[in-house]
C-alpha cells in the first residue's frame, strides 16, 4: 500500500489534537504520515506553507498528499479508499458543480456527505446532497483536498500564494483543470467539520481574494463557474445545501412533531402508543419522535440508530433511557439480550425502505417484542401517482428527502408490504395512509387523458405513506392465510382512501381535466357557469369533464 502524507497548517492545537493527532483512524495507522506547520506563533499563509511541503518533498517517493484543515475529523480509515484511485485525478469529500439553465440563471448542485458543527460541538448538523463516488466536482472545498505526488511532480503543481487564507484549494484545482484537463472528482469519505461558517462575513479577508481570483480568471471560457464563488454583490448562499434556512436544523428529517398535524405519519403512529409504554424507537435520529412520546405520554424509550451525530443530537434532549449506534443490515440480536420480549411497541418511521434486506432485519427486531407487542411502521409508497407520470415521460430523479430519497435502497408497493410482512408472520392489526397529492407537478399535463384517467383511478395513487400497526400472528400458520389477511386490510381501506380524499378536498377530476384532449370540454363548462351562467349547459358539461 502506498502510504498517505497528512498536510496540516494547525493555528489551534487542541483542535489539531482532536480531529488529526489523536484520531483513531489516523493514529498508530503505519500508511499515514503527519506533517504538522505551526502557525499558532506566526501566522503564514496557508497556500505558502503548502507550497513550502511541495517544494521540499522528494517525489521519488509516492504518496499521496491530503491537505486537510487542522478542524476536519475523519470517521473512517481513508487508506483504503486511497488504493483504488485515479492517480491522475484530484479529490474532495465536498464541493459544487454549476449548470446553466438559461443566459443568466445557474443550478448548483451541492457534492458530498459530510457532518459539521460549531467548535464546541453545538449546532451538528448533516449536509448531504449528490454522494455517489466519482462524480467531477467544480470547485472542491479547502477543508480536504487530495492530490497523488506523481501528478504534482508531473505538471509541477502549486497553490497560488496570493490566496492567503482563502480559495486556495479551489484555485489551484481549476488551474490543474484549465492548463493540464486535471479533474476534481468526489470522494465519499465519513468526515465532521468542527468549524461551521453560517456566514461569510465572518471572514472579510476572503473579499480580497475573491475580487483576486474573479479577476484571474476573468479571460476563462467557462467562467460562469465563478458564479458559485460569488458576484461582485457577493451573494454566498452556494455555501450551504439548497433549502437549507440557516437555523439550528440537523438532519432533513430532523422535523419536531406536532401531533396536532394530521398529515404528519408520525402522529399516527403517537396516537397508537398508550401511555407509560417501552418504547423501541428504531431509526430516531435526532430524536423527535421519542421527545413528545416521553415528555406528553411518559413513556420509556429506547433508540437505535446509525448516524453517530444524530444519537449526539438526540442524547441531548435527555428523554431516552439509551440509545444504541446500530446498523440494522448487520445488527445481531444476541447484542442485545436484554431486550428480549422487553419493548410493548418497536417503531420504525420510514426505516425499512434504508435497508439491504428488510425481512431479515424485522425476523431479527420481532425478539424484542412483547408476547402482545406490536411494530408501528410508516413505509413511502413508490406506487404514488407522481412517480408513475413521472416515469411515463422517463423520469426517475433522485432528491434529498421524499419517495425518491437517494438514500432509499428497497421499494415498496400496498403488494410487497403485504407479502413482507407476511413473510415475517405478521399480521396487520391498523391500517392507515397519508394523502400527499401537491407532487404531481405539470408533467402530468402532458399525458394523454386515457393514461391519467388510467392512474388516477387507482386510489393507491394518492397514498404518500402507509402506516401500520401489525404484530405477530399466532392464530394463522401458513404464509398463504396471513397473506391473504392483510391483503384482505389492504382492499378494506381502500374506501378509506377515497374518504380522505374528500376529507383534503383533493378531487381526482381535477388531475383528468387538465390535458388538451378536454380544454374544450373545460372551457364550456366554466364558460356556462361563469359567463352566460347557463345552469343546464354547465350540468351537461361538468358531465362530460367526470365521464371521460
Amino acid at each position: 500500500m502506498e502510504k498517505a502524507i497528512f498536510i496540516t497548517v494547525d493555528n489551534n492545537k487542541d483542535l489539531y489534537e482532536k480531529c488529526i493527532l489523536n484520531n483513531k483512524f489516523i493514529d498508530n495507522n503505519q500508511y499515514i504520515e503527519l506533517v504538522r506547520f505551526d502557525n499558532t506563533v506566526e501566522n503564514i499563509f496557508i497556500p505558502v506553507r503548502y507550497n513550502e511541503f511541495l517544494n521540499n518533498y522528494d517525489y521519488s517517493q509516492d504518496a499521496w498528499f491530503v491537505f486537510l484543515h487542522n478542524d476536519f475529523e475523519m470517521l473512517e480509515n481513508i487508506i483504503p479508499k486511497l488504493q483504488n484511485l485515479d492517480k491522475t485525478k484530484m479529490y474532495s469529500p465536498f464541493g459544487f458543480n454549476l449548470f446553466k439553465k438559461s443566459e443568466n440563471e445557474f443550478i448548483k448542485e451541492t457534492i458530498g456527505d459530510i457532518y459539521d458543527c460549531t467548535r464546541d460541538g453545538k449546532n451538528p448538523r448533516h449536509l448531504t446532497m449528490m454522494n455517489d463516488g466519482g462524480r467531477k466536482v467544480d470547485l472542491p472545498d479547502c477543508m480536504c483536498f487530495i492530490v497523488h505526488s506523481s501528478l504534482v511532480a508531473k505538471y509541477n503543481l502549486r497553490f497560488d500564494e496570493k490566496c492567503k487564507f482563502d480559495l486556495y484549494v479551489e484555485d489551484f484545482s481549476i488551474n490543474a483543470n484549465i492548463k493540464h484537463n486535471i479533474d476534481t472528482v468526489f470522494l465519499k469519505l465519513k468526515c465532521n467539520h468542527w468549524s461551521q461558517l453560517k456566514d461569510i462575513q465572518e471572514r472579510p479577508n476572503y473579499f480580497p481574494v475573491l475580487d483576486y481570483v474573479l479577476d484571474k480568471y476573468k479571460d476563462y471560457k467557462d467562467k460562469e463557474i465563478f458564479y458559485l464563488w460569488g458576484t461582485s454583490e457577493y451573494s454566498y448562499n452556494w455555501l450551504l445545501p439548497d433549502g437549507y434556512d440557516g437555523e439550528d436544523v440537523c438532519y432533513r428529517y430532523d422535523i419536531p412533531v406536532d401531533i396536532t398535524k394530521s398529515y404528519d405519519v408520525r402522529v399516527l403512529i403517537y396516537d397508537q402508543i398508550q401511555e407509560e409504554s417501552c418504547v423501541l424507537d428504531v431509526g430516531c435520529s435526532c430524536g423527535a419522535l421519542g421527545k413528545v412520546l416521553k415528555e406528553n405520554k411518559k413513556c420509556d424509550v429506547y433508540g437505535f440508530e446509525y448516524d453517530i451525530v444524530a444519537i449526539k443530537k438526540a442524547k441531548m434532549l435527555n428523554v431516552y433511557n439509551q440509545i444504541h449506534q446500530v446498523d440494522l443490515n448487520t445488527f445481531e440480536p444476541e447484542e442485545y439480550s436484554d431486550y428480549y420480549g422487553k419493548f410493548d411497541y418497536i417503531v420504525l418511521a420510514d426505516v425499512l425502505e434504508h435497508l439491504m434486506n428488510p425481512y431479515e432485519s424485522l425476523q431479527k427486531l420481532k425478539q424484542f417484542l412483547k408476547t402482545d407487542g406490536y411494530f408501528l411502521m410508516s413505509i413511502p409508497n413508490i406506487a404514488h401517482s407522481s412517480i408513475k407520470t413521472a416515469l411515463l415521460m422517463d423520469r426517475w430523479e433522485y432528491a434529498d428527502t421524499g419517495l425518491l430519497d437517494r438514500t432509499h435502497i428497497k421499494f415498496f408497493t400496498a403488494k410487497t408490504i403485504q407479502e413482507t410482512l407476511s413473510k415475517c408472520g405478521l399480521s396487520i392489526d391498523k391500517l392507515d395512509f397519508t394523502i400527499y397529492d401537491n407532487l404531481i407537478d405539470n408533467i402530468c399535463l402532458k399525458l394523454p387523458f386515457k393514461i391519467k384517467q388510467f392512474v388516477f383511478k387507482s386510489p393507491q395513487s394518492f397514498v404518500f405513506q402507509y402506516f401500520i400497526k401489525c404484530k405477530v400472528d399466532i392464530s394463522r400458520k401458513t404464509y398463504n392465510e396471513i397473506l391473504l389477511y392483510n391483503k384482505n386490510k389492504f382492499v378494506d381501506e381502500e374506501n378509506h382512501i377515497n374518504d380522505k380524499l374528500k376529507q383534503n378536498n383533493v378531487s381526482t377530476t381535477s388531475f383528468l381535466v387538465r390535458t388538451n384532449n378536454n380544454y374544450y370540454s373545460l372551457f364550456k363548462f366554466l364558460f356556462y357557469k361563469y359567463v352566460l351562467k347557463n345552469k343546464n349547459k354547465e350540468i351537461k358539461y361538468k358531465q362530460k369533464l367526470e365521464t371521460r
